[in-house]
């Protein structure tokens, strides 16, 4: 009995601490570099806040920003277009932003 008490602790511990594991969130699918033919994007995170770094060969729009997870997608306010959202593309592979269609960058 003495052994027995020890044995069944130690494995509700275990079975404890990998029940959390199991429970991690899911991989963000909007983290890291995105391209189309006129945008470069770079989207970070700092606690609840996303931070977009934006490149359009043009000069327009270019600069950074800091959006929000709301209804789906980050929304950011840009000057001259207003309140935007970037949005995962129902292929699931691409962003959406401002009518382009931009593709992750494998690095």
């Amino acid at each position: 009995m003495k052994v027995v008490l020890p044995a069944l602790i130690c494995i509700a511990v275990l079975s404890t601490s990998c029940d959390r594991s199991t429970s991690l969130p899911p991989p963000d699918l909007y983290l890291g570099t995105w391209e189309s033919h006129s945008f470069k994007m770079h989207i970070s995170i700092s606690g609840e806040k996303y931070l977009i770094e934006l490149d359009n060969h043009r000069g327009m729009l270019s600069g950074e920003y800091v959006g929000e997870l709301i209804d789906g997608g980050i929304t950011v306010t840009v000057p001259l277009a207003g309140e935007q959202q970037i949005r995962i593309s129902r292929n699931g592979v691409s962003l959406v932003f401002i009518g382009e269609q931009l593709e992750k960058v494998v690095q």
